[in-house]
């Protein structure tokens, strides 16, 4: 665990904001799309849910580019044609060979429906933001303390702002996610082994 930090935290998060093409200033919030839209796209959601999505993305990302930088990480398996449409000045779209991790690094928050790339980025002490569509919870992190629930665009966008705007509140929300995933990693046993593995062979590789 100690080895996958020192990677990470060896990055210089200006620089990188630079070569993305941000402002040092910027307060950027990552979202990591879990390859709903792609044309190869190997999950079995239903119509339902990914209609759910197609509605509340645009809200969101639209609201709160408004007053902040959105950086959208594609999954492998998908292609741009869906998040193109919301493509503006402020909302980036990141195509599968940008570095998940030099984009958490430089993100002050992140987003997800249930990438593992969430969970990696909790990891690496940033908030999580994760949509539980429709009551429907595909990943039971934010149970756990690793993370938070959100179940509309409105909660999305409440949390998000707050997260950004209240620095005690954010500070606080990263000490506990500290805690809460040294707890959640050290009761793994063995498991924590392989998913320090893990993220530390994807760092290395990046």
């Amino acid at each position: 665990m100690d080895n996958i930090l020192q990677k990470y935290n060896s990055l210089d998060e200006n620089e990188l904001k630079l070569k993305f093409g941000f402002s040092q200033n910027d307060k950027i919030i990552l979202h990591i799309s879990d390859g709903n839209f792609g044309k190869d796209t190997c999950n079995d959601y239903p119509d339902d849910l990914l209609k759910i999505q197609k509605d509340v993305f645009p809200r969101v990302f639209k609201k709160l580019s408004e007053n902040y930088k959105i950086a959208v990480k594609l999954h492998p398996h998908e292609e741009k044609n869906y998040w193109q449409k919301l493509e503006n000045e402020n909302i980036r779209i990141f195509d599968p060979s940008y570095s998940i991790y030099e984009l958490i690094k430089i993100s002050s928050i992140t987003s997800t429906v249930a990438s593992i790339a969430g969970f990696e980025a909790m990891v690496l002490g940033k908030p999580t933001l994760y949509f539980s569509q429709d009551g429907i919870d595909l990943v039971d992190y934010p149970e756990k303390g690793l993370g938070f629930k959100v179940r509309n665009a409105e909660e999305w966008i409440n949390l998000a702002e707050k997260l950004l705007n209240d620095n005690d509140f954010y500070e606080k929300a990263i000490d506990n996610i500290l805690i809460k995933r040294d707890n959640f990693i050290s009761n793994l046993g063995c498991s924590s082994e392989k998913i320090a593995k893990f993220i530390f062979n994807k760092l290395k590789n990046e």
